[in-house]
């Protein structure tokens, strides 16, 4: 159906994901259907997703202000109440994310996209995991530099009430 509305479109090459071992097609189908559950303003939107006989392809809301670490280098400097807007908004979405008793793992500013309205939307879920009720989980995922030390110390362990 067409809709009117500007989109992103992701596109994986099958052949590619057969030969890379830590992307599959039934991780990225597993990414996507988990941010297709999730329905809030604060993470992007998946519309639709399909395939062709060579290409994995997702259909996304389209994001026009790119990534927060990107909007904050452009300015070096936010007024605190800009910033406590971009804050107040993440953590609402992270929120509704533990509430649905997802972990991201992976927030970190490029993973935030802003919109020209200075709306924020949380993406890429490709560490993400969806945990049962009392599970606690040891992983130690998502971009090195942003990994607390007692982690890496593997002083902590992650329990959703």
């Amino acid at each position: 159906m067409l809709s009117g509305r500007l989109v992103a479109i992701k596109s994986f090459n099958k052949k590619k994901l057969n030969k890379e071992r830590e992307v599959s097609k039934k991780k990225i189908m597993s990414e996507t259907n988990l941010m297709k559950s999730l329905k809030h303003n604060s993470i992007v939107k998946i519309y639709e997703t399909f395939e062709t006989t060579n290409y994995l392809i997702i259909i996304m809301e389209h994001i026009s202000g790119g990534d927060l670490l990107t909007f904050v280098k452009k300015r070096s400097k936010l007024t605190e109440q800009h910033a406590k807007l971009i804050f107040r908004q993440i953590i609402e979405g992270l929120q509704y994310i533990h509430s649905q008793r997802v972990v991201h793992q992976d927030i970190k500013l490029d993973n935030i996209l802003i919109d020209l309205n200075n709306n924020i939307k949380i993406c890429d879920f490709g560490v993400s995991k969806q945990i049962k009720k009392g599970e606690v989980i040891y992983d130690q995922c998502g971009t090195p530099a942003y990994i607390a030390p007692e982690i890496l110390k593997n002083q902590v362990s992650l329990k959703l009430r």
